[in-house]
């Protein structure tokens, strides 16, 4: 391999390993809030965690209701899973805030339908356009049911963390 080349790969190596370092001190808080999790429940983040946050709830008529709200901030990607045992369609709103209360909360994507008696599911990542530390739902059904039950829950985990990082930093300079 020539100089030049060597000297190209080599500035390259640096580019990745400063980028690698960025999202490492990025990370940081996250990692450390993981590890504090983890010592405490000796359950690692990329084991998923399931918050219930509306509970068999026997919905009759077209209001707008609430759920629970969840913490995700120790996570980078969530998942809001409906499950609609109900007679009819449900519109579905994930909403986030930095604290952990409904009112001055912004909207976290689209609102999603959900058909009687049917499942969805969305998912949410710290890399999405909108992310905040704690969520929550609004629910609205299209006509008023006359049966059945709804569930709605968020089920959130850590995804590569620092591990993948090294990972990928090995890899990248196994080579050299």
């Amino acid at each position: 391999m020539s100089d030049d080349k060597l000297e190209k790969y080599r500035q390259h190596v640096e580019m990745l390993e400063q980028s690698l370092r960025e999202q490492e001190q990025n990370l940081k808080a996250s990692v450390s809030a993981q590890a504090s999790v983890s010592q405490q429940s000796n359950v690692s983040h990329h084991s998923p965690v399931t918050d219930e946050i509306l509970h068999d709830y026997p919905l009759r008529d077209t209001d707008t209701h609430t759920t629970e709200i969840s913490d995700v901030g120790d996570y980078d990607i969530f998942s809001v899973y409906v499950t609609n045992e109900l007679d009819a369609d449900v519109t579905v709103t994930v909403y986030g805030n930095r604290e952990p209360r409904k009112s001055q909360s912004a909207r976290i994507g689209e609102s999603f339908t959900v058909k009687a008696n049917d499942v969805e599911s969305r998912n949410v990542s710290v890399y999405s356009e909108t992310w905040t530390q704690y969520v929550y739902c609004t629910f609205k059904a299209s006509t008023a049911p006359t049966k059945g039950l709804l569930h709605i829950y968020v089920i959130k985990r850590m995804g590569v963390g620092t591990e993948g990082l090294q990972a990928l930093k090995s890899l990248i300079l196994g080579g050299v």
